[in-house]
């Protein structure tokens, strides 16, 4: 059954832009009332046939319940989390359907405190595109939507073939985002990658605060458009719970709800027996592995500068490196939310809060990368208000010099003043303005196309790297 035997097919070739945001909610309505809960509601659903839900999807008038959006995250080649918060007093139903073809889910949903529901939907088809909206119920009959957001899954197993993959970090609320607008409109992204600082939280002390702020970023034009695009993966950064935060430096208290308030706006899975764990790896085929860091939970802040220093736990570090080793994919691309690489001094105020800061355990991760010869590395990385590219070692002896890391983003803020002295030969490009950066990878060849895109559409740089060996810059457009 298709959401509407006879209007489907037209409703998906003319719906837009403009009609997914319809019924946006102004600023009022963008926070639920709030209460601290003393446990973890989960959300209640249960899957019934699709033609349990009576919905012309197409006729269905956009509603103000749903003021966040719709999103998705965390795919594997047979299911997706996805994502909504709703604000309304109606039943909630949820319908999954192909791009081109009829619906293949339907659910009835009861959320979580605070409106959030997370539904993970199984028995999808590998690489397929899908559409999916969320549904105000009376009865068996849908009577208002939120916006229709969209996915793939990702590759069957074996599968070597191109993808586009999107990526951003550093999102004010306080700004335009108008290149994240963009990005929805008109990106064919297959997966959006999300560096950290995806919301400044900073004042927030409470859960509800937290979820004010969260509201507040989450509600713009831009960021509803591009999160019903297309997957997201998702890592934190300081600005999700405070400033350069490192352990002491807050609450434990005031750390737990910003974790919290995280995994409520983020279409993620949660792991059964670490439930706080935000790192993890998404295959798409043999094309690409994605690496999801979390470098800034498990920092241990006293050690900071010392020999035995450690930015991410030693558990997490075994897994990325038996991870990377071990990958059957081309590309491995490391996500994490502050850079690796040497930067110039012009930042050394903000050393501290870098991997530089925790320099044995970055040079045993690079010097491992090296000695085991893993080609199809490269790292993406946030928080410096920078969009660059160019190689993690500063000189040719230095570790990391044959690695690439690109800088992506910001997709909305001010850009920092130093990137005119990030030049050769380590770096290829720098340019502080507010971006969404795309990579195409090509399996076959090894060979990842960089683009620094603005909200005009224009690249600020297009540039092509091999990394079937140590990186270099095949061409520049």
């Amino acid at each position: 059954m298709s959401p509407h035997p006879n209007g489907r097919r037209s409703f998906l070739t003319t719906v837009g832009s403009a009609s997914l945001l319809a019924g946006c909610g102004g600023a009022g309505r963008v926070i639920p009332e709030c209460r601290d809960p003393s446990d973890e509601a989960l959300v209640a659903r249960t899957r019934v046939g699709v033609a349990a839900i009576d919905a012309d999807v197409a006729a269905l008038p956009a509603s103000e319940a749903f003021p966040l959006g719709v999103a998705s995250g965390d795919a594997t080649a047979e299911g997706i989390v996805l994502w909504t918060r709703y604000d309304g007093r109606a039943r909630l139903g949820l319908m999954v359907w192909r791009e081109d073809g009829d619906a293949v889910a339907a659910f009835r949903v009861v959320p979580a405190d605070g409106g959030f529901a997370h539904v993970f939907v199984d028995d999808l088809e590998p690489g397929e595109r899908y559409r999916y909206a969320w549904l105000e119920l009376d009865g068996g009959e849908a009577r208002a939507r939120s916006d229709v957001g969209r996915f793939r899954t990702a590759l069957p197993e074996n599968a070597r073939t191109p993808l586009q993959l999107a990526a951003f970090s550093c999102v004010s609320w306080k700004r335009e985002h108008d290149a994240l607008a963009r990005a929805g409109r008109e990106g064919e992204q297959d997966l959006l990658l999300l560096l950290g600082d995806t919301s400044y939280n900073d004042g927030a002390e409470t859960l509800c605060e937290y979820r004010h702020t969260w509201g507040q970023t989450l509600s713009s034009e831009g960021w509803r458009l591009v999160r019903a695009r297309s997957s997201l993966l998702a890592t934190w950064d300081d600005h999700e719970v405070a400033n350069d935060f490192c352990g002491p430096d807050v609450s434990q208290a005031q750390i737990a709800a910003g974790r919290r308030a995280f995994f409520e706006h983020q279409p993620v899975r949660r792991f059964r027996n670490a439930p706080d764990r935000i790192w993890r790896s998404r295959r798409w085929g043999r094309t690409a592995e994605i690496f999801v860091l979390d470098c800034r939970g498990e920092r241990v802040c006293r050690t900071r500068g010392r020999p035995d220093a450690t930015m991410i736990s030693e558990t997490q570090r075994a897994w990325l490196q038996r991870g990377l080793a071990e990958s059957p994919c081309a590309f491995k691309i490391v996500m994490t939310s502050v850079p690796i690489a040497d930067v110039p001094v012009f930042f050394e105020t903000k050393a501290h809060d870098r991997w530089e800061a925790w320099a044995t355990q970055r040079r045993a991760l690079l010097r491992f990368v090296e000695r085991e010869r893993i080609d199809g590395v490269f790292w993406i990385g946030g928080d410096l208000h920078i969009a660059s590219a160019g190689r993690v070692g500063a000189r040719p002896d230095d570790p990391g010099w044959g690695q690439l890391e690109v800088l992506a983003g910001p997709g909305a803020q001010q850009g920092s003043p130093f990137t005119e002295w990030m030049g050769p030969p380590q770096y290829d490009f720098a340019d502080p303005r507010s971006n969404v950066t795309t990579f195409d990878l090509d399996p076959e060849t090894l060979q990842v196309r960089v683009r620094f895109v603005l909200a005009s559409g224009e690249a600020m740089a297009d540039l092509t790297y091999d990394l079937s060996g140590p990186v270099h810059l095949v061409r520049r457009r």
